[in-house]
């Protein structure tokens, strides 16, 4: 599960006990009954990520991948696309 940041520049996402700008990962069958305070719970997966927007698993090899929009105000020929732009960066975060 990831969680974006809180403005162009969040200095809050410093501390990663904010849990902002961060993935974290979490046992279902642990939290499935019960609700999880988001930034203290679970394991800190990946920090300092402007906004990952989509998170998947390769299921062969169980790598961990996100896509994320990292700026606000993108334009390209001219046209903002930062509201219909799917993905400005691909980040490789490992195994888990």
């Amino acid at each position: 599960m990831g969680r974006g940041s809180d403005g162009n520049v969040d200095q809050g996402a410093k501390q990663t006990s904010s849990g902002r700008s961060q993935i974290r990962l979490f046992n279902l069958t642990q939290v499935a009954a019960t609700p999880v305070a988001y930034a203290t719970g679970g394991t800190l997966f990946a920090w300092g990520l402007r906004n990952p927007v989509g998170i998947g698993e390769n299921p062969v090899t169980g790598e961990i991948w996100s896509i994320d929009q990292g700026e606000d105000d993108i334009k390209r020929s001219g046209k903002d696309v930062h509201n219909t732009n799917p993905g400005e960066k691909l980040n490789f975060h490992g195994l888990v």
